[in-house]
């Protein structure tokens, strides 16, 4: 179960990555293709505001679940060692 945390943790920073660096890829489509398109242009500024906010949620979220984690592992080692 706390893998499958980590998991979702590490697919939501790589979305957020993707998204942060969505104005790169309407740069090089804007070279490609010879024109802007303003939808492509509010959707790329789009796309990255909304990949820098969940940079700040992920980055919280990433503390909690640090935080989370130790605690479980301690609490392991201590029921392994025979206390409660």
């Amino acid at each position: 179960l706390g893998l499958s945390f980590w998991a979702v943790w590490v697919s939501l920073a790589a979305a957020t990555i993707t998204l942060m660096l969505s104005p790169l890829v309407g740069i090089a489509d804007v070279f490609y293709s010879g024109h802007l398109l303003p939808a492509k242009l509010f959707f790329t500024l789009m796309a990255m505001g909304i990949g820098m906010l969940l940079a700040l949620s992920i980055r919280h979220l990433g503390k909690w679940m640090v935080i989370f984690t130790r605690q479980y592992w301690n609490w392991n080692v201590k029921l392994l060692k025979g206390g409660n």
